[in-house]
Formats: structure tokens, C-alpha cells, sequence
């Protein structure tokens, strides 16, 4: 065999299949591919990787078996790769004379229905119970025999489906990112929208329901705001309206909005220090209320909240801690990495938002280690000077 450090040298031995691919070769068809992969594979002993390879090809030959019919047809070929992390089935029955006849939208729907029997298949097993949706993925391609080699085309097609696999993932993850975070405050402001309609609800009782739904609706826009700001990070537009911005007074405008919060569990808020930098004040808001939204959060009841404003010759570092447990290891590791699953199987935005908009500015945003549950910010002093380029004027475009 080749180097296994190799690309190809990795991916399974298709003799195989291609020697029954080769009698297709002269009608050169394309062939739709469903791809499925045992994801976040960890690190085992040979006798528990044997035990998961033949757990694997189980659930393999019982999803085949109970989507023929549905998924797939008579004459579909199906093989796993090397381990029985991941395994194809090639369409045979549903080939066509172009890729262009090939609908994606059926491919998806096809390869999600296969990752699914999958599952259903592993459900008897005890780890499976503690198994996410995300450690199967799902993916799909078309094989196109143009005459060329069959191996080679296979292979090429495993990898395109393993990216496709690895797109959706990462699709799914941004959409129950955004489906959790608005669920909380589209659930208030149902509820006390409700309240206000009942006749019942007067006086205090009316006003606070009134109050609720501003900051709901008020989180809803941060929220929108945030997701628009990662989008245009990513594009390389992000626009910064930079200005002179007292830290401490942002960060104690941030406490005030999540002061009712802290109220109910019983946890004081603290900012102490100072400091003066060139800043977006409204983005600085943003990120030291995400931050404090989660410290509280996390915080036991009777705890504390701290703000920690620092100024140093060229940088200020704002460091937000609390009395919660602190990040798990595999969490500190991803910390701020847009729509990243945590160890609860939840997946946030508030830190991906802000350290979007920290390094927007030229800083970062760290969880030190030591056991602390802390975040530390660090901004530098002039923002703008880190950009040789960029325009005059108070509207930045980074």
C-alpha cells in the first residue's frame, strides 16, 4: 500500500467496485452517491475499535436492507470504507446520461433519510442514547464515467461528498444555533404579549410585561445585528464607527441591561477600573453584554459578577468573570468559534458574535486556564493605526 499519509492512500480499496463499474463505462453515466460517516470518532484501543467497525458494518447492512424500496433500489451498490468510519452507496438504479438530470435537492433529502436508518440502527446500542444528531454526517456527489479510471473516479467522488458531508454539518449547527437563540426571547415576548391582551393585567403588572417585551425585542435586534456582523466578517467588510469610548461606562451600561436577571438568581454585578480607547461603542456594548448575559447564566444563586477594566501603554483588557464552573477543556479550545456544539450539545452565539467583533477591532478574546471562569478581552489603544488602509473619517471599513 502507499504512503498512508497520503490523501488517496487513506481512502479505501475500490477495486472492487470499480471492476462492476466497468461494464457502465461505455454508456459513461452519472451516478448519484449517498455518503455517510461516523463522525467525532475518538481514539480507542484495537479491541474497541473492532468493536465499533463491527458495530458500524451492523448498522450498515441493517439501513441498507431497510431503505431498499424507499431510498434505495434493486441493483444499488453499497461499501464501507476503511474502519467502517464512513460507507457509499452508489445509485446504479437512478443513473442518468447527465449530471445535469441529477436533482441536489433529492440527493440531500435521500442521503439524510440513509444517515437516519443508520441511526435507528445503533439505537440498540448503550453508547447511542448519548449519541447527537451530529455524530452522524451526511453528504452526497455525482460519479460521472467519462471514460477515465473507475478507482480514480470513485475516490474523487468519496472526497467530494465527505466536503458536502461536512457542509451540512456545519449548516445544521447555524441553524439550531439561530433556532436557540431565538427561542428565549420569542417565547417572553409571546408570553407577556398574552398578559397585556388580558384584561386582568393592570398597573405594575401591565408596565413590566410592556418593559419585558422592549428587552426581548431589544435582544432580538442584537441578535440580527450580530449574525449580520459575522456574515460581513467573514466577507471582509465589516464597517467599525470608531470613536473615544469610556470602557467602564459602556460596561456599566451593559450590567444595567442584564441587572433584572442577575436580580432573580440573587448575583451582584461589580465594575471597577477605567480606561479610555478608539472604539466602536456600540459593538463594545454588544460584546461586554454577551459576556455578562453568560456569566450570569452560569453563575450559582448568591454568587458574584465581576468587570475588570484595565488599562496598560497600548492596550486595555476587560476581564469578565464569575463563580460558575468554568469551561470545560474541548470548549475552551473552540471558545468563539462561530456555531461550534458544546459539551451539553447546545450551540450558542453570544461568544462567537463577540469575538467576531473584538478581532474586528485588532483584539482577541481568551478563557485563561487555572480553573477561573473568566473571559479576558483585550483591545488595543487605536484600533484604526493597525490598518494602514483603511479611510478617514468615523465610519471604519475593516
Amino acid at each position: 500500500m502507499r504512503n498512508r499519509r497520503d490523501i488517496a492512500s487513506r481512502l479505501p480499496d475500490l477495486a472492487d467496485i470499480a471492476k462492476r463499474l466497468e461494464s457502465l463505462q461505455r454508456s459513461r453515466p452519472a451516478i448519484p452517491v449517498l455518503y455517510v460517516e461516523f463522525a467525532h470518532a475518538k481514539k480507542a484501543a484495537r479491541a474497541s475499535r473492532e468493536r465499533d467497525e463491527a458495530e458500524h458494518k451492523r448498522a450498515i447492512a441493517v439501513a441498507v436492507r431497510s431503505s431498499l424500496g424507499a431510498v434505495l433500489r434493486k441493483g444499488d451498490i453499497a461499501a464501507a470504507g476503511p474502519g467502517a468510519q464512513w460507507f457509499i452507496v452508489l445509485l446504479v438504479a437512478r443513473a442518468r446520461r447527465t449530471k445535469a438530470e441529477i436533482s441536489d435537492a433529492d440527493l440531500g433529502v435521500a442521503a439524510e433519510r440513509l444517515r437516519r436508518a443508520v441511526q435507528w440502527a445503533m439505537a440498540g446500542r448503550a453508547e447511542s442514547k448519548a449519541t447527537a444528531d451530529g455524530a452522524l454526517r451526511c453528504g452526497w456527489t455525482v460519479l460521472e464515467l467519462d471514460g477515465t479510471s473507475s478507482l480514480a473516479a470513485l475516490r474523487q467522488a468519496v472526497r467530494g461528498a465527505a466536503v458536502v458531508a461536512r457542509i451540512e454539518e456545519r449548516r445544521a449547527l447555524t441553524l439550531a444555533a439561530v433556532t436557540h437563540e431565538l427561542r428565549t426571547p420569542l417565547t417572553a415576548i409571546v408570553g407577556f404579549a398574552e398578559r397585556l391582551r388580558d384584561h386582568r393585567t393592570k398597573g405594575a403588572a401591565r408596565a413590566r410585561a410592556a418593559e419585558v417585551i422592549a428587552d426581548e425585542a431589544q435582544r432580538l435586534v442584537r441578535l440580527t445585528e450580530g449574525l449580520i456582523d459575522i456574515g460581513a466578517w467573514t466577507a471582509g467588510h465589516l464597517s467599525l464607527r470608531l470613536q473615544a469610548c469610556d470602557v467602564a461606562a459602556v460596561a456599566k451600561a451593559a450590567v444595567e441591561s442584564v441587572a433584572e436577571r442577575a436580580r432573580q438568581k440573587k448575583v451582584r454585578m461589580r465594575v471597577f477600573g477605567r480606561a479610555r480607547i478608539i472604539a466602536d461603542r456600540d459593538r463594545c456594548f454588544q460584546v461586554i453584554l454577551n459576556l455578562l448575559d453568560n456569566a450570569v447564566r452560569h453563575s450559582p444563586e448568591r454568587s458574584s459578577v465581576e468587570v475588570a477594566i484595565d488599562r496598560h501603554e497600548r492596550r486595555c483588557t476587560i476581564r469578565v468573570s464569575d463563580g460558575g464552573p468554568g469551561f470545560a477543556p474541548a470548549v475552551r479550545t473552540a471558545l468563539g468559534r462561530p456555531f461550534t456544539r458544546g459539551v451539553d450539545g447546545r450551540v450558542g452565539l453570544g461568544l462567537a458574535i463577540s469575538k467576531v467583533l473584538i478581532e474586528a477591532h485588532g483584539g482577541s478574546l481568551e478563557a485563561p486556564t487555572g480553573g477561573r471562569s473568566e473571559v479576558v478581552v483585550t483591545l488595543p489603544q487605536h484600533p484604526a493605526g493597525r490598518r494602514k488602509n483603511n479611510p478617514a473619517g468615523p465610519n471604519k471599513r475593516l
